[in-house]
């Protein structure tokens, strides 16, 4: 008998035989892996996840931008709808002489179309891919809306005829600057006026020269 043996073990077989071993739970025998406590709803809660999502608009300003493409394809300027404080500039760029008729005590606004032109597109245009040549060749020139900056130099060296196009794509997705700007609505009544008169001068220059050549 071995030292500290139990006499009364002495002889016995262990297990018993028949003994069948019991499976333990894990969270009986300490082992708590794979028994983490689950989160439950209280009663009378909803589940998060069978909860529809609501949608709600941001007024809180918007950012819509597009790009004019250059005849070439390949370069473009970007520029964007414009927001509140966008137009409060834009109408504080505006060049405005006012002028009061003598005979009739009223008074109108005149404007200088190109500046007011030239003020829309330094407020709408926030961007560019644009190249400039060089005695390297091509480079990227860099976008400056500062005063002097690469943008103002831009508009007064560009062609006008994309520059009105340029503006006439502005206008187009701005369409509330013809509602809010009563001056433009002069200017485009102005130009029919100019373009009214071009016209009758053509036409009397072409009678002159019918008559030249039939006398």
């Amino acid at each position: 008998m071995a030292q500290h043996e139990d006499p009364r073990l002495s002889g016995q077989q262990f297990p018993p035989p028949g003994f069948a071993a019991q499976p333990v739970a894990p969270h009986m025998a300490g082992d708590t892996t794979g028994w983490e406590p689950q989160p439950t709803n209280p009663v009378g809660s909803v589940d998060p996840s069978n909860q529809e999502e609501v949608e709600y608009g941001d007024y809180f300003g918007f950012d819509e931008r597009h790009r004019f493409m250059m005849p070439d394809g390949r370069q473009w300027i970007e520029f964007k709808t414009l927001a509140e404080g966008d137009l409060m500039l834009y109408q504080s760029r505006l060049g405005r002489d006012m002028v009061v008729e003598k005979s009739t005590g009223n008074a109108r606004i005149r404007i200088n179309q190109v500046e007011e032109r030239h003020a829309l597109l330094m407020v709408a245009i926030t961007g560019w891919h644009m190249m400039r040549r060089t005695p390297r060749g091509f480079v990227e020139e860099k976008f400056n809306t500062s005063k002097h900056g690469t943008l103002e130099q831009w508009l007064k060296a560009a062609n006008p005829a994309i520059i009105a196009d340029l503006d006439k794509a502005v206008r187009e997705h701005n369409p509330f600057l013809l509602a809010a700007n009563s001056e433009t609505l002069e200017a485009i009544d102005k130009q029919i006026e100019d373009l009214q008169e071009q016209r009758e001068r053509i036409v009397k220059r072409m009678q002159g020269e019918d008559d030249s050549a039939t006398s």
